[in-house]
């Protein structure tokens, strides 16, 4: 190829990306696509042209294909700041946090002053439990740009998971001054109110999860409106579970005040919640999420009702038990015996975000199950399950796990039992909700409903909350909990 013709080529692609970009930004991706592909027959290494197909591919979920096609501009193009920026959104989309981790160090190396790498390698070690790193790498971010909005979410954040809400709610707040419209920073905003106890500002700012994407893409909607509280003058409402199964266990308690409203109320639910939850007063129909929904007026979700309710800290209906076994003829017999009898759980959903901080090593128990005059029974279900077998008192646990399909056979088991203890799990909701005798062991920075520096939980009047002393203590918390039960036993004599 000739001066000349190589100039014609040139002119031709720099035309095809130009439109491709103009194609992207309107969010015509398939055109964008097409035409980024023309500019590679012409330049196959062409580094942009690699890059903005990788973000489409970021943009249209191929979090394989993205990785590999900016990882190639890179190859090409080392000092392409926004194709590294893009890199570690995808390593991040993807959960590779040590991967991320690498490639923002090097970003940072070849670009001091981009503020967003920064903030995103903050954003990298919360994810990787590496806290005060990450409040490091936040604040850095922030002295070279106060301004910057990104930087003060992700370090409110990590105040939260430092324990320290006070500290985040003022981190959420000037995130909110920059940005005013983020639905994320004030719902974030709304667990640190929620966390210190300020429910009026809490429970406002919860709301606003309802607005943030990952609500709408795990949530249905309906064509009729979403409740507001008032009056439901015989009107049907749809009450529908959310989050985790204690989420909803926790807010069915809200059940009676909504019929007291006047409504015809539909339950959806988690379908192992489902029997248990047809216990309830007040529930015309139980449906399992999923399932078909007959004719409603309007809809709620159960974490909205304390909002609709405006609960606070002392209006909390705490009337237990709101819920029992349901069906008698399906209970669990766990056996006769004279010993105080202790169920137990060691860890919660492996998908819940900070799961790994809630849950903890089954080996823990040992100096519990060893106390004189128990008798354990292990409440754990999924995975987990399994550790127990590994550990050396396992023979002397008896396992109900494999018999626990569903919680309503859960809170049979329970209903026989002296006392629960329980990471934090829809396993304590339940305990609590049944008004039985209920220690819940925590991690330093616990869930917002724990609130701080408490023994008890004005949700449940049954249960004794025990607190890690620093972050990653649990043998303080066994240590505390051994003791207490040894009282406990023998007082039971």
């Amino acid at each position: 190829m000739n001066r000349k013709q190589r100039r014609a080529a040139d002119d031709k692609a720099g035309k095809l990306f130009m439109l491709a970009q103009e194609h992207q930004k309107a969010g015509r991706l398939g055109e964008a696509k097409d035409l980024y592909k023309k500019v590679l027959t012409i330049h196959p290494n062409h580094p942009p042209t690699l890059h903005l197909l990788g973000v489409i591919a970021l943009q249209t979920g191929a979090l394989g294909p993205a990785r590999g096609l900016i990882e190639q501009a890179l190859r090409f193009d080392p000092n392409l700041a926004g194709a590294r920026a893009d890199l570690c959104n995808v390593l991040i989309k993807m959960g590779d946090f040590e991967a991320a981790r690498e490639s923002l160090q090097n970003t940072i190396k070849k670009f001091p002053n981009l503020t967003s790498a920064y903030s995103n390698l903050g954003y990298v070690l919360h994810k990787l439990n590496e806290f005060g790193e990450a409040r490091m790498w936040c604040e850095r971010a922030i002295s070279i740009d106060p301004t910057f909005a990104e930087a003060h979410a992700v370090l409110g954040g990590v105040f939260l998971r430092l324990g320290k809400p006070d500290e985040a709610r003022k981190s959420f707040a000037r995130t909110l001054a920059l940005r005013p419209g983020d639905a994320a920073s004030r719902y974030n905003f709304g667990l640190a109110a929620l966390t210190l106890g300020d429910f009026a500002e809490g429970w406002k700012g919860y709301e606003a999860r309802r607005e943030t994407k990952e609500y709408a893409a795990n949530i249905r909607s309906h064509r009729q409106p979403y409740w507001d509280g008032s009056p439901l003058d015989g009107r049907t409402i749809l009450l529908h579970a959310e989050q985790g199964a204690g989420d909803g266990i926790q807010m069915l308690r809200y059940v009676k005040m909504v019929s007291d409203r006047g409504g015809k109320i539909v339950l959806e639910i988690q379908p192992a919640l489902a029997p248990l939850a047809a216990s309830i007063k007040g529930v015309e129909h139980v449906v399992p999420r999923g399932e078909t929904l007959p004719e409603i007026d309007v809809y709620a979700s159960l974490m909205s009702l304390p909002y609709l309710f405006e609960t606070t800290l002392d209006t909390i209906p705490d009337d237990v038990p709101y819920l029992g076994v349901n069906d008698p003829s399906d209970i669990i017999d766990i056996g006769r015996s004279d010993k105080f009898k202790v169920g137990f759980v060691w860890a919660g959903d492996p998908t819940q975000e900070n799961n790994r901080n809630r849950s903890v090593d089954v080996a823990h128990f040992a100096r519990l199950v060893d106390v004189p005059g128990t008798q354990f029974f292990s409440l754990q279900v999924g995975a987990a399950e399994s550790d127990l077998s590994a550990t050396d008192f396992a023979g002397n646990v008896t396992a109900l796990g494999p018999k626990l399909s569903d919680y309503n056979l859960t809170a049979s088991a329970i209903n026989q039992l002296d006392l629960v203890i329980s990471v934090c799990t829809s396993v304590t909701h339940l305990a609590g909700a049944m008004a039985k005798p209920v220690w819940t062991l925590l991690s330093f920075a616990p869930d917002f409903r724990w609130l701080l520096d408490r023994e008890d939980s004005p949700w449940y009047p049954t249960m004794r909350l025990y607190r890690q002393p620093k972050m990653g203590d649990w043998e303080a918390v066994f240590t505390e909990v051994s003791r207490e039960l040894k009282k406990l036993v023998s007082g039971a004599k």
